[in-house]
């Protein structure tokens, strides 16, 4: 059976509140036993409370695919939680078996499906019209683990992601992975015929969690590889022509199907959750423009301490627990960051990086993490959260 979650885009007033949103209703379908859990969205706004959502997901049995992005002509942006180690980050190739233009690629690419010239219900005259997407390549990928559950329904999330590994249609280079297909091309039919050796029950199959929980690791994405390394070069000479991206004008609705037990998932929309949010992030910034002080207050987790008048306490700038950020008090009357946060006024907590450039959500586990606000930089222009 499968269950529709509808997450609800952001507003003018909490521009990422994506993560937030998605993180809750990853939670939800844990909790309600979702198997397969496949969200055709992304964008580049991310938190902690997001990996924490995952990795509470894998916990509970949960296998989570999501789509790596249409903009791999277009910047090719790291998307979320494509990019969030526990998610199995799916590309798109065309009838050629080769990455799609438009296909984000990267060391967030782990498997790849079939998302050109792609046909799904719509309200045209006919009911039906092609579309194109790591969208629809995520669904599918989502619909093949979801068949070979249903064969072998006493298997575990790793295993059933081990064997679509074990059966995939890797690189023809002799790569392992690539940056642009991952680590090939989903096979369902192969893995229900002959799957091999499941492997062990409670080992997840890739190597991104690892990667994750070491010291030297990016606490929130999948280490990046260096260009140039054997396999990690996108295909140049795709002969598919050139996609719409999928950050193209929506209803500010975003849709995730989670697929409970077995059958085939059938995934619609994708993208846009990241046109809202990248929409809402260019009108936050306009509105930071013209008033830093209203523009700290749309961040994620910004709550006003109005009866504090006075110092404001704010953690160390530095020691292990908060290696991530600095903290500043924004001084509120005055619309500004406080270069002295010992001595200011003000009813917000900021959090801005070492470069001062662009902030990032601290730790889940600080206390400041619920009543941060992020930094109004410069002439208060909201900078993007990576």
């Amino acid at each position: 059976k499968i269950l529709p979650i509808r997450m609800p885009g952001t507003d003018d007033d909490n521009p990422f509140a994506g993560p937030a949103y998605l993180s809750k209703a990853i939670r939800y379908a844990a909790d309600k036993g979702a198997q397969v859990i496949n969200i055709s969205l992304g964008s580049t706004a991310h938190s902690p409370e997001l990996d924490a959502a995952v990795k509470y997901a894998l916990g509970h049995g949960s296998l989570i695919f999501a789509a790596t992005g249409n903009s791999g002509n277009k910047g090719n942006p790291v998307e979320y939680p494509a990019a969030t180690p526990g998610v199995v980050g799916v590309g798109a190739v065309g009838e050629n078996l080769r990455r799609t233009p438009w296909s984000t690629y990267g060391t967030q690419v782990d498997v790849s499906a079939p998302g050109e010239d792609m046909v799904h219900a719509c309200g045209g005259k006919t009911g039906l019209c092609k579309t194109e997407g790591t969208s629809d390549a995520t669904a599918l990928a989502s619909a093949s683990a979801a068949l070979i559950w249903s064969k072998h329904p006493t298997w575990t999330n790793n295993q059933v992601l081990r064997v679509m590994l074990n059966t995939i249609g890797g690189p023809t280079d002799g790569a392992k992975r690539n940056d642009s297909i991952g680590y090939g091309i989903v096979r369902p039919r192969i893995a229900l015929k002959t799957p091999g050796d499941p492997g062990p029950a409670d080992v997840y199959p890739l190597p991104d969690l690892a990667d994750a929980a070491s010291p030297s690791a990016s606490p929130s994405s999948k280490s990046p590889a260096p260009k140039g390394e054997s396999g990690s070069t996108p295909d140049s000479d795709t002969s598919a022509a050139a996609a719409p991206s999928a950050e193209k004008e929506g209803d500010g609705d975003a849709m995730l199907w989670i697929a409970l037990g077995a059958g085939a998932v059938v995934v619609l929309g994708g993208g846009a959750a990241a046109v809202v949010l990248a929409r809402r992030r260019r009108s936050a910034a306009k509105l930071g423009r013209e008033h830093a002080a209203a523009a700290a207050t749309q961040y994620l987790n910004a709550v006003a301490y109005p009866d504090r008048a006075g110092t404001v306490t704010v953690l160390p700038a530095t020691g292990t627990d908060y290696a991530y950020g600095w903290t500043f008090q924004f001084d509120f009357a005055q619309h500004a960051l406080s270069t002295a946060p010992t001595n200011t006024s003000s009813p917000y907590v900021i959090v801005v990086p070492h470069s001062g450039a662009t902030p990032h959500f601290p730790p889940a586990h600080l206390p400041t993490a619920q009543y941060m606000a992020m930094c109004a930089a410069g002439d208060g222009a909201v900078p993007q959260v990576r």
